[in-house]
């Protein structure tokens, strides 16, 4: 294999077709290449130098470990060439924040911009509340991409450090002028708070049409006397002046947010792409409707609009079924995309930001329908003869090629026994530790509720538990979404 770029593509590690530079920067150049042994699906390959002074392991290491909407999944790491590693990771596709603002002539509608700045704050959020904090300290409009579904997704992990409290200076001194912290031009330690005043130079930037925090008198520039007290406090020269984590200067945001809910031109006003988690079983009559429910349930009790429905192969007709508060669950078949473009639009103009989709045990279709899904829950249950059946085997090996191909896919344990000595043996045989452990409903518990003519989850006590233990893969589901409600950032 030849090694060098010219324009023509090649393999490498015999798997990755190189086809362009996507672009470079100071720690290495990013292509797109073509992965020949997973029909041709696109990744990002960023080339780095693998000498002593590069911080190519660091990246990998950190990526490896990392596991957020927002930010890029990494999944191989190859040799390239006899000094250079590929750090092969997700192709995001989309403009850059910075190549945003400047089709936009430097005047992106700010409730626009704003959204993305809320949801790097997630982002960052996630970093620093990790066991080993992560600094990112090279925040800037060329860092962000704006993907298909108009979420902000941050890259480049290349100057990032985990934080070490012992530590009294950085190692180097690294960042981009205009948006780096007074710590890091001064070779001094960087914490949390460097991200949270290079944030603050982000929305300067923003704010100014284009100007640099360090160069501008905050008064001069900036009008509004909410942002210069919020802008005042991010960009103070002292660390403990400073906001202390992103969920304080999230909170701000948010009702900096409320207070423009019709900024003109604002593109988030119109309907958008729903986020999708399909539920599927492993196996017939492992759970996925009941999952499917609760997750609904869920995801309203976050605070969320959803819709559920259940898609029927060659349905005749459409059963509509009232559920908690808002959520109608439905059966559907859409034959044509025009026919889910219609549905979505509808459900959005309604409000709904997450749909829930029952597949009952058809987990092919999560690729054969063609449909923008991010999520796929499968689901199975400890009874052996189907766990270890073949028709399980086929459902495992189909989740880890989804994973593999990008999808966000998790396993719920169904009718997971309490006392049963084989509840850990049953637990180490997925594929991957189970998101949740969902416990046996007892048969005269469904047959009652059947009587009664209600939904089994309508029992209070049975509604509190799967919401409660389906929290956290909810929480991990709408975390990229910039209109996440928590009812205490309101009540401030």
């Amino acid at each position: 294999m030849q090694e060098r770029i010219d324009g023509r593509s090649y393999r490498l590690a015999e798997r990755y077709e190189i086809l362009r530079e996507l672009g470079r920067g100071g720690m290495g150049t990013v292509y797109l290449a073509r992965d020949l042994k997973l029909n041709g699906k696109l990744w990002a390959i960023k080339r780095c130098s693998t000498s002593a002074n590069s911080n190519w392991n660091t990246e990998a290491s950190m990526l490896m470990e990392l596991d957020h909407p927002l930010l890029p999944r990494i999944v191989d790491c190859v040799r390239w060439g006899s000094d250079r590693v590929g750090i092969v990771m997700d192709y995001i596709e989309g403009p850059t924040l910075l190549q945003l603002f400047e089709q936009h002539q430097k005047s992106l509608p700010e409730r626009r911009w704003l959204k993305y700045i809320v949801q790097i704050c997630e982002a960052l959020q996630y970093l620093h509340e990790r066991p080993e904090p992560i600094i990112y300290r090279d925040l800037k409009p060329a860092n962000i991409i704006i993907d298909s579904y108009d979420n902000a997704r941050l890259i480049d992990f290349g100057i990032s450090r985990v934080f070490q409290a012992d530590k009294h200076h950085d190692t180097v001194q690294l960042g981009t002028r205009g948006f780096a912290a007074p710590e890091q031009l001064r070779g001094l330690q960087t914490d949390p708070r460097t991200d949270i005043y290079q944030l603050g130079a982000l929305i300067f930037y923003f704010l100014s049409g284009g100007e640099y925090a360090a160069n501008q008198s905050l008064e001069q520039v900036i009008q509004d006397s909410s942002w210069l007290v919020i802008l005042r406090k991010m960009l103070d020269e002292q660390p403990a002046r400073r906001y202390q984590s992103a969920e304080e200067v999230k909170r701000s945001l948010l009702l900096m947010m409320k207070q423009y809910p019709n900024a003109q031109g604002d593109k988030q006003d119109e309907p958008s792409e729903l986020r999708i988690i399909a539920v599927v079983s492993a196996y017939a009559g492992a759970g996925a409707s009941y999952v499917a429910d609760a997750a609904a349930l869920a995801i309203e009790k976050a605070g969320l609009p959803c819709a559920i429905v259940e898609w029927k192969d060659r349905a005749v007709v459409s059963e509509k079924k009232k559920m908690g508060k808002r959520i109608v669950r439905q059966q559907v078949e859409w034959e044509r995309r025009e026919d889910w473009l219609k549905y979505q639009q509808e459900e959005r103009a309604a409000g709904a930001q997450v749909l829930v989709m029952d597949l009952g045990d058809h987990i092919e279709w999560v690729e054969q329908m063609e449909l923008p899904i991010e999520h796929v829950w499968v689901v199975a249950d400890g009874f052996p003869h189907k766990f270890n059946g073949p028709e399980a085997a086929v459902s495992f090996r189909r989740a880890i090629s989804l994973r593999k191909l990008g999808y966000h896919v998790e396993w719920i344990a169904n009718r997971a026994p309490i006392q049963s000595k084989y509840r850990n043996t049953w637990l180490d045989s997925f594929p991957w530790k189970p998101i949740c452990h969902f416990p046996n409903v007892d048969y005269e518990e469904w047959i009652e509720a059947e009587w009664e003519g209600r939904h089994i989850l309508q029992s209070k006590a049975r509604y509190e538990q799967v919401t409660e233990l389906l929290k956290p893969a909810v929480e991990h589901v709408i975390a990229g979404l910039g209109q996440r409600k928590k009812k205490r950032w309101f009540n401030l």
